[in-house]
């Protein structure tokens, strides 16, 4: 009995010395690349820039905060606060953030503690068990999309570090945490529109068709009169934001301009087409005997929000790859999955293949950059780079909505009011 005990105490230590050698590689990069800025050239090339460098996003929005609060007119003039002097192209919601007495001398403290917040939160939740889980952790959680982020101080930092309080709250399945998680989410909300989506994990297991029915009306409700006040404002937006371009931008509107499909009409017919097509990619995962084992409603929820974040951004518009760290919420389920000897062999290798497809997307462009850095001409692969990632972030798109799907099929068949499809494992 003692020489069980020994050898459990043996492997759990060994596992928190992973975990914890983890923690320590990932902090020291993060570490280095500040120290020695030259740096960022090799790991997010053209898109760092020096002269503005770091944090340039953060000291944006404070910088337009700043300036309304002074009474500049941040929407139709330059904005000498901020480090290029541009105009804001931001919802009006977020000025209001003046009056918490928010400006400039704030821009490194606060891009410092959103980091912080990202990165050990996330690593509190992946928790790899494997040396390759650790290794794949590591390329997601220092891959040079979300060090984009990171680097930039991006808006996107911020909204990850509330959405990643809201499936903590969700996992607790009460009438005030539940109201704690919408509450987050409505609040971030007016600030990219895009965290709306999160709205979908109220649809998520509730106990009943009565609690499902209440958040949903709630959700959908928040959402309408959200655009009933700012639907002029969502407009004037729309046309002042600049629209992203080059390798390090992720988007279904990607192919259509690759496509050369200008008008909406061939856009839609292209869309439908292809998502038809590809769909059949993903039929075998909705097939009825396609069971995933049970495992954390809190899992489960992190995956959910960041497929419906990653689902909306890409068909709503092109977007920066800092976008892409929200596929760090995919992780924890991802790797609780692989774990479980009741997962089929097909889910497994398809959840393992989804791993490789998120890396290998965050990682591509970069590589090439780095390439040109060392004064090797690549320049020649620059359109099938940009063609091959658009593929397989479609592909990836397919397969974690198919994924999603088949966590959400019990709550749906709730709903319709059939019974339960059962769990592999209770």
């Amino acid at each position: 009995m003692n020489t069980k005990i020994k050898i459990l105490n043996a492997l759990n230590f060994y596992k928190y010395i992973k975990w914890m050698t983890l923690i320590f590689v990932v902090i020291f990069t993060y570490i280095l690349l500040f120290l020695f800025p030259e740096s960022w050239h090799f790991v997010i090339g053209p898109v760092h820039l020096p002269d503005v460098h770091p944090f340039l996003d953060m000291k944006g929005r404070l910088a337009h905060i700043q300036g309304h609060m002074m009474g500049l007119d941040v929407y139709n003039r330059p904005n000498p606060l901020d480090p290029l002097k541009r105009i804001n192209d931001k919802p009006s919601y977020t000025l209001m953030l003046g009056y918490l007495g928010l400006n400039l001398q704030h821009a490194v403290p606060l891009s410092i503690f959103f980091i912080i917040l990202m990165v050990f939160g996330t690593l509190f939740l992946i928790k790899p068990r494997t040396w390759w889980q650790m290794i794949a952790a590591y390329l997601a959680l220092c891959s040079p999309s979300v060090l984009l982020a990171a680097e930039r101080g991006n808006d996107d930092i911020i909204i990850f570090g509330f959405l990643l309080c809201v499936p903590i709250f969700l996992s607790k399945n009460s009438l005030s945490a539940n109201a704690v998680a919408f509450c987050l989410i409505s609040l971030v909300s007016p600030a990219k529109y895009y965290p709306f989506a999160a709205y979908i994990l109220f649809a998520h297991l509730q106990k009943n068709n009565r609690q499902i029915f209440f958040w949903l009306t709630a959700s959908i409700s928040a959402i309408s009169v959200f655009l009933l006040f700012t639907y002029r404002e969502i407009l004037f937006l729309h046309s002042r934001i600049p629209k992203p371009s080059g390798l390090t931008t992720f988007g279904a509107k990607l192919l259509f301009e690759l496509l050369g499909f200008k008008s909406p009409i061939p856009q839609l017919l292209s869309l439908v087409a292809l998502s038809t097509l590809l769909m059949f990619v993903a039929m075998p995962l909705l097939h009825r005997r396609a069971i995933l084992p049970k495992i954390e409603k809190r899992e489960e929820n992190y995956f959910l929000l960041g497929v419906a974040i990653l689902v909306f951004c890409f068909f709503l518009n092109s977007n920066n790859d800092y976008r892409l760290i929200f596929c760090l919420f995919l992780f924890p389920a991802l790797f609780s999955w692989l774990r479980n000897s009741q997962i089929s062999s097909y889910l497994r290798r398809v959840i393992i293949w989804s791993i490789i497809l998120i890396i290998t997307i965050m990682w591509i462009p970069y590589a090439y950059f780095f390439f040109n850095q060392v004064e090797l001409d690549f320049s020649f692969l620059n359109k099938y780079i940009y063609i091959f990632r658009i593929i397989l972030t479609w592909l990836l798109i397919v397969i974690i909505t198919a994924l999603a799907s088949l966590i959400l099929r019990p709550s749906i068949l709730q709903i319709l009011g059939r019974t339960q499809v059962k769990q592999a494992v209770r």
